[in-house]
């Protein structure tokens, strides 16, 4: 038997009501085909001016390759917004300027990407760890470094020599990464020092930064250069690697060769991310009020079970889904943030200390109203 869902009735009550008030007014019928003639007269002119716009993008986007220009322009973009805006008559039109514009902004650097030459540097990457972070890391390399040669070590795969190698192999390469758990790192690194190529350049992508360095420095910098690195973003925040324009990644060299640090930077402005270069205590105090305290109120949410309601307001479905990315990642890399960070547990303080005084404050309200309803009485 068929079923129709309740969706599917009323689509058909609505259709068939217009159509029998049509039959009944021809002329209101008339009108409305002209003007919906007129509309879509209108959109075929938009699309052709949109397609038009996305060929001057793309000479744009040549013109800026040739000249070592980044492909994103957030002043230029900025300013755009502003003197649409201006020109807009309609004040409901004025407030949709900016969403609309952002995915037209999207479609022009879509296009500009398309054409854009390879990034085909050789060099050898061997990642350490094959979890999630991993994966993406090893994805992005694949899909965006053509001239790397990708090796991968994972305690949970054997060695096939196509995409898994033993550790012997991963060490000798150009580049080696290990993507294992913060509190993983120190053992990770005396496993490796002695297996790596003189020459070689280790890069961490811890989420503190301190203590990884100090570790590394002590363990390999005899025998490899160091980066210091941390990618603000994840398997979730890029949609498995899909949009990484506009996010930001933490550099800083420690000991690499110039030309190594160069390479590697080169690779993420290629990607259009934005690369901040700060010291590691700089990033550690910036972390903990920032990723670590988001890690730390999503899991009070986990822990208290929140969920999506059918009321949810625009600005708490903003924070359920930062909720959201927090607990899709271990609870190993939460534990392992707010113990490694230096500045994480004096955060931790403050929160809890601000939870006290609002507390006394809503306590204190209480008091006053009730004074304020005795004296009245009295």
């Amino acid at each position: 038997m068929n079923l129709i869902s309740n969706l599917d009735i009323w689509y058909l009550f609505l259709t068939s009501t217009s159509l029998t008030f049509m039959l009944k007014n021809p002329v209101v019928a008339r009108d409305l085909a002209a003007l919906r003639d007129t509309i879509t007269g209108l959109d075929e002119t938009l699309i052709r001016t949109l397609e038009k716009r996305l060929k001057i993008a793309e000479q744009i986007g040549k013109i800026k390759r040739q000249k070592g220009l980044p492909l994103t322009d957030p002043a230029r973009e900025k300013e755009l917004l502003t003197v649409l805006k201006k020109s807009a008559k309609s004040s409901l039109f004025k407030s949709q300027i900016e969403p609309l514009y952002k995915v037209i902004f999207e479609m022009s650097k879509a296009q500009q990407r398309a054409v854009k030459k390879p990034f085909t540097a050789p060099v050898s990457i061997g990642i350490i760890g094959y979890g999630r972070f991993g994966q993406l890391l090893a994805d992005i390399f694949r899909t965006h470094w053509q001239g790397a040669r990708i090796l991968v070590f994972s305690k949970t795969q054997a060695a096939d020599h196509v995409l898994f190698f033993p550790l012997e192999a991963i060490s000798q390469c150009d580049i080696v990464l290990p993507c294992v758990p913060i509190s993983s790192l120190k053992n990770t690194l005396q496993e490796i020092a002695p297996l790596l190529k003189d020459g070689a350049t280790v890069i961490d992508v811890c989420s503190v930064k301190v203590a990884p360095v100090e570790w590394m420095k002590r363990i390999v910098k005899q025998k490899a250069g160091i980066i210091a690195t941390h990618p603000m973003f994840g398997p979730d925040s890029t949609r498995q690697g899909k949009q990484l324009a506009g996010l930001n990644m933490m550099l800083y060299n420690v000991s690499a060769k110039k030309s190594i640090y160069d390479l590697w930077k080169s690779f993420w402005d290629f990607l259009e991310m934005h690369t901040v270069e700060i010291t590691p205590r700089e990033h550690d105090r910036f972390a903990a009020y920032t990723i670590n305290y988001n890690h730390l109120i999503g899991r009070i949410g986990e822990k208290i079970g929140i969920r999506e309601t059918p009321i949810d307001t625009a600005g708490f479905s903003v924070i359920y889904q930062a909720l959201t990315y927090v607990v899709n990642d271990s609870w190993q890399l939460f534990l392992d943030m707010q113990r490694y960070n230096p500045y994480a547990g004096e955060m931790r303080k403050k929160i809890a200390r601000a939870l006290r005084e609002i507390e006394e404050e809503i306590k204190q309200s209480g008091r006053k109203k009730l004074i304020s309803k005795n004296a009245t009485v009295n």
